[in-house]
């Protein structure tokens, strides 16, 4: 499979227009390949350690007796993931053919500028947090909502003022069943995500974080079900609803 070419559109070129360029020499950082899950599994986890190294240091010789590089330098000597390298486009290209390479991300073209292109609309997931605030509770609970919106920005700064109006209207108090009035008041924007995904794909991850939690016997996983386990075909789902309940908050 060959490898994916980073930033090469910032030059206005594809790898066949960079081909017929040919000599013009190209810097640029090699991300190599793994040595595969499959090979890795049935050993213990030094083990693994060391046959990834092995393959590493390997698949940097194979390179550097194959192409004319004119600069190889590893990142780190132990396991040489990245390498800052330059060569001709030529090498470049050949290079990118490799099944020992997966990344080949560009730094810079001889004689060429990066091309500045207008700053395009992309999406942007925002996470929030909202109280829901009764009027004249001093005491008891307080029901908050962990609210994702997504927007439409330039970068996530815009993100946040394109959404202040949304705010403001969605603070807007209306009565519960009491009489009191109610409203869902936004109290701090959490984070902001740029969304990569092409929104057009049947799945897009709009929102991910991480957190630790303690160790059970139902979390294990001794590799023994393979790489992608099966979803659990009775998933746990919230049905507390969040803008849905608000006609029903106290």
């Amino acid at each position: 499979m060959p490898a994916t070419v980073v930033d090469l559109y910032r030059y206005d070129l594809t790898l066949p227009e960079l081909r017929r360029l040919s000599k013009t020499e190209v810097t640029y950082s090699i991300h190599l390949e793994g040595p595969g899950s499959e090979r890795l599994f049935p050993h213990r986890p030094r083990e693994r350690l060391e046959i990834q190294q092995a393959h590493l240091h390997e698949s940097c010789r194979v390179l550097q007796d194959t192409f004319d590089l004119k600069r190889f330098l590893p990142r780190d000597s132990r396991f040489p993931w990245m390498i800052d390298a330059t060569s001709s486009a030529r090498v470049f290209c050949a290079l990118a053919k490799s099944p020992l390479v997966r990344f080949l991300m560009v730094d810079r073209i001889q004689g060429r500028r990066r091309v500045r292109k207008r700053p395009r609309l992309s999406w942007f997931s925002v996470r929030a947090r909202v109280a829901i605030q009764i009027e004249g509770q001093t005491k008891g609970l307080q029901q908050v909502e962990d609210r994702i919106v997504m927007v439409r920005a330039y970068e996530p700064e815009d993100a946040v003022r394109r959404l202040e109006d949304e705010w403001r209207e969605y603070a807007t108090p209306y009565l519960n069943s009491d009489g009191e009035f109610v409203r869902w008041q936004l109290e701090e924007i959490v984070d902001v995500v740029s969304v990569l995904d092409d929104l057009d794909q049947t799945c897009v991850e709009v929102w991910s974080s991480l957190a630790n939690r303690r160790m059970k016997k139902e979390y294990e996983w001794h590799g023994e079900e393979g790489w992608a386990s099966e979803p659990d075909p009775q998933p746990r789902v919230s049905t507390t609803g969040g803008s849905s309940s608000r006609g029903s908050s106290r």
